[in-house]
């Protein structure tokens, strides 16, 4: 049996949004039907139920039209900020009791490592064409990062950046909606989400080492369900 106290996990922070939206249909009544145990909390499971309530209606609004990513971003934002409250008053009520949070609908951990902070929205200190067909950038020192991306874009493309994952999408005159898509990762598995369903699209990867970058694979044809 390990001494390692159980906490709340916050695991519920970096899902995806769709994943968000399952989590928030748990916890609520989850909460609700353990009410004895847990009286007083920070956010009563009906209004948790209003967060997901309007996550989800901000994520259907934004896959019809990708115009609307500010709220989506404002409606996640509420959501990780209400149930992270719930999260801190189920983990004081079970003192390290798994079977307590079992109760919550949240999940527990072990993890005794402090969860790595998502760096701090970086500061462009210029962004400008230097040369023919080029653009510039240049970011300020900082200390919580070691690896920048910047995207570069016309006006009538719209780009979502969620976790890993960058989106672009441009609607076309014809009602049509064009996309592509870049993903950062370490694992050798990538799962993009929020692609248009029904589509076909090309992928092609390719590997990165303090060297540079390989060269990319051939294109492979997917369709999107």
């Amino acid at each position: 049996m390990s001494s390692i106290p159980i906490h709340v996990s916050f695991d519920f922070v970096t899902m995806s949004v769709d994943n968000k939206i399952a989590f928030g249909l748990i916890v609520p009544p989850k909460l609700t039907a353990a009410a004895t145990t847990f009286p007083n909390c920070t956010v009563v499971p009906a209004d948790l139920t209003t967060l997901n309530t309007n996550l989800n209606v901000a994520n259907v609004n934004f896959n019809n039209n990708p115009l609307l990513l500010d709220a989506l971003q404002n409606a996640e934002t509420l959501w990780i900020a209400g149930f992270s409250k719930d999260a801190n008053y189920v983990d004081s009520i079970a003192n390290g009791n798994g079977a307590t949070i079992d109760l919550s609908g949240y999940h527990k951990t072990r993890d005794t490592r402090v969860p790595a902070a998502l760096p701090a929205e970086p500061v462009v200190k210029s962004s400008k064409s230097n040369s023919v067909g080029g653009l510039d950038t240049f970011i300020a020192t900082q200390a919580d990062a070691k690896t920048f991306l910047t995207a570069v874009y016309t006006h009538d493309i719209t780009v979502t950046f969620s976790g890993n994952q960058i989106l672009f999408t441009k609607l076309n005159e014809d009602g049509s909606t064009t996309q592509a898509s870049v993903m950062i990762a370490k694992k050798r598995r990538a799962n993009f989400e929020g692609l248009k369903s029904k589509s076909d699209m090309k992928s092609q990867s390719t590997a990165i080492n303090a060297k540079g970058m390989s060269r990319p694979t051939r294109p492979t044809d997917n369709g999107i369900l």
